[in-house]
C-alpha cells in the first residue's frame, strides 16, 4: 500500500521526484489550476481513509502508516 502512496506522491510532486533521482518531464508537473488543487486534496482524502482503515502488524508499520496520515493531513491544511 505505501509503495502506491510513494508512487503517487513522486507523480504529485516531480520536482522531489527529481531530487530524489527519478527522470521527470515537463508533463509530470502537476496540475496547479483550482480543478487540478481540489481534484488532488480529495485523493489526498481518499489516502488518508484507507490508511485509517490498514491495521498494521508491526510497530514500524504503525509508525509509517501514522507518518503518512499526518504528511497528508498537514498538506490539506496548506493547500
Amino acid at each position: 500500500m505505501l509503495d502506491d502512496l510513494v508512487a503517487r506522491e513522486l507523480g504529485r510532486t516531480p520536482v522531489i521526484a527529481a531530487r530524489l533521482g527519478a527522470t521527470v518531464t515537463d508533463a509530470a508537473l502537476p496540475d496547479m489550476s483550482d480543478a487540478g488543487i481540489t481534484a488532488s486534496a480529495a485523493a489526498d482524502r481518499e489516502w488518508i481513509e484507507r490508511l485509517r482503515g490498514f491495521e498494521p502488524a508491526t510497530v514500524d508499520e504503525r509508525f509509517d502508516r501514522d507518518l503518512a496520515i499526518s504528511g497528508l493531513g498537514q498538506r490539506l491544511v496548506l493547500d
